[in-house]
């Protein structure tokens, strides 16, 4: 969105809260889009929504959201939906220790990604904190 639009307006329009989240995603996507001018804009503004019917879903984590959006990005190859698959499984425990190492993997990729201008002072004391545990 342009920094001088806001969501708030969004919650006004009856047939924008009516529709649910990958309708609002497309929508919100496509203001973006069209504020651009991509070429490919209307392309998929006429695009269908498939929603997928995933096997290791889950309705009872709330906590973990961003990790399960990471790693579908992470996996996601343009590959047909029905091929899909972000290799998480279908066990509650065994989901819940996947996303903690995801969360791990994540979190250290982002901490030492040369992009990141903080990247020497937290190695310095991931370091110092290291040293600190040996003594």
């Amino acid at each position: 969105m342009h920094d001088t639009q806001s969501m708030v307006g969004l919650r006004d329009d009856p047939d924008y809260m009516k529709k649910d989240t990958p309708y609002k995603v497309l929508y919100i996507f496509l203001m973006y889009m069209y504020l651009v001018g991509h070429p490919k804009a209307a392309e998929i503004e006429a695009s269908q929504i498939e929603k997928l019917r995933i096997s290791c879903a889950t309705t009872k984590n709330f906590v973990d959201c961003g990790i399960f959006v990471m790693r579908h990005m992470e996996m996601f190859m343009g590959n047909h939906t029905r091929a899909w698959d972000c290799g998480f499984p279908k066990d509650e425990r065994a989901k819940k220790t996947k996303c903690s190492l995801l969360r791990k993997k994540y979190a250290y990729k982002m901490l030492t990604c040369d992009i990141n201008m903080h990247k020497d002072r937290v190695l310095k004391e991931a370091n110092d904190l290291d040293n600190e545990i040996d003594k």
